[in-house]
Order: structure tokens, then sequence, then C-alpha cells
């Protein structure tokens, strides 16, 4: 049988021990859970792709002891005031299968406002029963008296060491043995601090050879050199016009647009900065 699920569904965070970069936050809601002082309603917040709603399914699953399932609802697709009340009414009544009934409702800001009216009485008064997790990528669209009535976390973008280092333990559980630390570094540098794109990224890379070597890394992703770079500016320190103008006119040809080429200086340009001055390798998004 074909298995057609994606790196990134198959490597989905499990329990919180798989979460990366959360730290502080998973070391909070673990005790709350080790303790039984977990909350009714929740405000998980941050970029897409750092775990939020992965966190919010472990936590039901912890919760309830691995009985029954958490009832997700997309609010973008959700967002009137008839889903919130039916909302109200459902979680009313009690979990057949398990303890709670955990609600877990994705992209929330998309809510209206008569839709958050509507709720802000369920959260002043939950039932005891019913959990409720809230999932953004918005907080700020928020309203105060929502937010002052749940435990929030903040879920931070994930540094690069970090996102390389599951990169490669992810390879070696596939039995993905021909690869260059290098080579993950700079996916995990493109993938600007979001898990699940970085595992896209990898996948992508995997699908045109198992060899995962820098080369073909920036080959697959359409990524600059930064052996280019550094040639752009050494040519530059020493006042070669010529030759900078060549290596800018290849960069630009090679470049999938403008903006990208431009971002890109820039971003070496600030990473270069950053060394001269602190000649801290650990600093900078450079390989």
């Amino acid at each position: 049988m074909i298995n057609n699920q994606s790196l990134a569904v198959t490597w989905r965070p499990k329990c919180l021990q798989d979460v990366v970069g959360q730290d502080v936050l998973i070391s909070v809601l673990s005790k709350q859970i080790e303790t039984g002082t977990f909350k009714n309603a929740y405000l998980f917040a941050g970029p897409s792709g750092c775990g939020k709603t992965s966190v919010a399914r472990i936590m039901a699953t912890l919760i309830n002891n691995k009985e029954g399932e958490p009832i997700e609802i997309d609010a973008a697709s959700n967002n009137g005031v008839d889903s919130i009340r039916q909302l109200i009414v459902d979680s009313q009544q009690t979990a057949i299968e398990s303890e709670y009934k955990i609600y877990i409702i994705d992209e929330c800001h998309m809510l209206t406002t008569a839709a958050w009216n509507a709720a802000l009485k369920l959260l002043e008064e939950p039932p005891t029963h019913a959990i409720f997790i809230f999932c953004t990528t918005n907080p700020e669209k928020i309203p105060e008296t929502i937010i002052s009535r749940v435990q929030r976390f903040d879920f931070l973008r994930i540094n690069h060491k970090d996102i390389a280092d599951r990169l490669e333990f992810i390879l070696n559980e596939e039995y993905i043995t021909t690869y260059e630390r290098v080579a993950l570094d700079r996916i995990a540098i493109v993938a600007n601090g979001f898990m699940r794109e970085a595992i896209s990224l990898l996948e992508k890379c995997i699908g045109y050879s198992n060899d995962i070597t820098l080369e073909n890394v920036e080959k697959v992703l359409g990524l600059i050199k930064y052996d280019a770079l550094f040639d752009l500016f050494d040519a530059i320190v020493i006042k070669n016009n010529t030759q900078a103008l060549t290596i800018l006119n290849n960069l630009k040809t090679s470049s999938p647009n403008l903006t990208s080429l431009f971002d890109n200086i820039i971003k070496f340009v600030i990473n270069c900065a950053k060394y001269q001055k602190t000649h801290d390798i650990d600093l900078i998004d450079i390989p």
C-alpha cells in the first residue's frame, strides 16, 4: 500500500516532549496536567506552524487519559453567532466516552463580534466538564473581555538550531543517513522559525534525492548560494566593480524575483555585521 501521508503529518508531535522550541509553556502545561490544575479556557497564540493545534490535541488526550476525541471547530468557516450558540448548547451536555468535553477552536480570531459576545457568558461560567482551547495567529483581533477570561500561552518562532536538530532526528528515523548538517541548517533558516514549513521543505528535498547536501538543497529550493554572496561582497570591498556587477547580474538571473534577491542580500549583510561585532556564530543565520 502506498503511503501518501506527508512527513509533516507523520512527524506531528504526539506527546508534549516532541514539541520543539516551546520549553516554558510546555513545562507549565505539563505541570497542570500532572497536578490536575488545568483550566476551563485557554488561548494558544502564535505564528502558523509552531505547534498550537498539536499541543491542543495532545492536551486533550492527556486530560482525558486517551479516552474520546476533542471536538475541533474551524472558526474560519463557522464564525457566526449561530455556531457559538450551538457550541453553548452542545457544551452543556456531558461527554459520553470521556470525563471532559474538550473543544479546540482553530483560527478563533475569525469569529464575529456577535459570536464573541455570545461566547462571553460561556467563558464567564463554563460547564465544569468542558474545556475550551482557542487557537489563533492573530490574538490582537480577539476582544479584551475574552482574553481576560482565558489562560493565554504565546507560542514562539523556533530557532533554527532546534529546527535543524529535529530534521536530523526525522532523517535518522526515516533511515536517511546521507545528509550534511549544513544542509539542514540551510533548510531551518529558510523555514524562518516554522517547524511544519521546515519539514515540508525537507520532504521536497528528499523527493529530489536522498542525499541531503547543501548543493542539492539550494538547487531544489531555488536558493541563492552563500558562496556567491561572499564573492559579491569581496568584490565590493576591493572595489572591483566589474566583478561585483557580473556576480549581481548572475544572482538576478538565478533568483526567483528581485524582492527575494534583495531580502537575501540585506539579511546577509546584517548577519555579517553581527558576526563582525560579536564573532559568535550562534547569533547569525548563516550555516
